[in-house]
Order: structure tokens, then sequence, then C-alpha cells
């Protein structure tokens, strides 16, 4: 006995198959101002020579609308100071 597959069982599987196909794409552009090397290996000059200031009291404004939420500020070392 042959068994068949049903032409809408073969139309599924070939609108599917597409999807499972990833092209390789070259990796992402770093960002500006970061100085490591492809390997994820920071530069000496990444590296801050002090700790960050301690943290800046800020006042919570009242919220614009339900889906807002607060976010803290924080320090970030550019490589020179930290802003």
């Amino acid at each position: 006995m042959v068994r068949r597959i049903s032409p809408l069982v073969c139309t599924g599987l070939a609108l599917l198959l597409p999807g499972c196909y990833t092209p390789e794409t070259a990796a992402p552009a770093a960002p500006p101002g970061y100085t490591g090397s492809a390997s994820g290996e920071y530069a000496p000059s990444t590296y801050a020579p002090s700790p960050p200031p301690p943290p800046v009291a800020e006042t919570i404004p009242a919220l614009p609308g339900p889906m807002v939420y607060w976010q803290p500020g924080h320090w970030a070392w550019t490589g020179t100071q930290w802003t």
C-alpha cells in the first residue's frame, strides 16, 4: 500500500522551511568610544583609575503615565573621566 502526503501538508512544510535558515552576517559595528578588541579583551586605557563617585541624590519626579518608571542615574567611565 502506498501512502501519499497531502498537498496541504507539503505546502505547509514548504512555507515553514525557509524560517529554519539563518544566513551568516557580519558582527555589528562597535559602539562609538569602544576600545576593546574583537576577542572581548579591553585595552588598558579602558580601566578606570579609581572607583566611581558616590551616587548623586536625585529627586524622583511625578510619573507622567502608568507605563513609566523611574530609572536612577549611574556613573560611566569615558576613558578620561566619570560622567
